[in-house]
């Protein structure tokens, strides 16, 4: 099963919505409320303390706005470093499942190649997994219909086996979408 990383990606959450235009902190934290599924959310100290250490890294800049200090909010922006890094990080190999489906969030910024193979290495490790799991289920239907934990170790495996063709099924849905669009200045 697929866990998503509670903090582990926010450099690279954040980097990515400052990827599609310059935004205020809090215009970050709505981006990522309004476009991503609950479990990539991040909160706002998380978000705060990204956008510092990715300033302090050179990956952000922070402009200062004219006006009023209380009435204008900073304005971050990502620097080249800062898309260098973000290009490093997408094409670099995934350390976990959860990292591919971070990374097609922002696949626009990748070859649609690369990107299809990332998505493809995705299926075929999770119908692995959905082998690995059938023959647990095997394992488990051997047992004698007494065990009182045969049914609970059933309904475990069941969950694992259907969340897998649910990954594989996204996986295939994909690659289908990747086929149809056009990846910006990618030809």
């Amino acid at each position: 099963m697929i866990q998503m990383p509670k903090n582990a990606h926010a450099r690279f959450i954040v980097l990515g919505v400052l990827g599609t235009r310059p935004m205020t902190g809090n215009e970050i934290r709505k981006w990522i409320r309004d476009f991503f599924c609950p479990s990539w959310k991040i909160g706002p100290k998380t978000v705060s303390s990204s956008l510092r250490t990715l300033e302090e890294e050179g990956l952000v800049t922070k402009l200062h706005p004219p006006g009023d200090r209380g009435q204008k909010k900073d304005v971050y922006t990502i620097t080249g470093k800062g898309k260098k890094e973000m290009q490093r990080w997408l094409q670099s190999p995934e350390e976990n499942d959860s990292e591919v489906l971070l990374k097609c969030l922002f696949g626009y910024h990748l070859p649609p190649d690369l990107l299809k193979e990332k998505v493809r290495a995705f299926r075929k490790r999770r119908e692995d997994s959905i082998a690995e799991i059938e023959m647990r289920e095997n394992r488990i239907a051997a047992l004698p219909d007494t065990a009182v934990e045969k049914p609970f170790l059933r309904s475990a495996a069941r969950n694992e086996i259907m969340t897998c063709i649910a990954q594989v099924d996204w996986a295939q849905e994909t690659l289908s979408l990747l086929e149809t669009i056009e990846f910006p200045g990618k030809s």
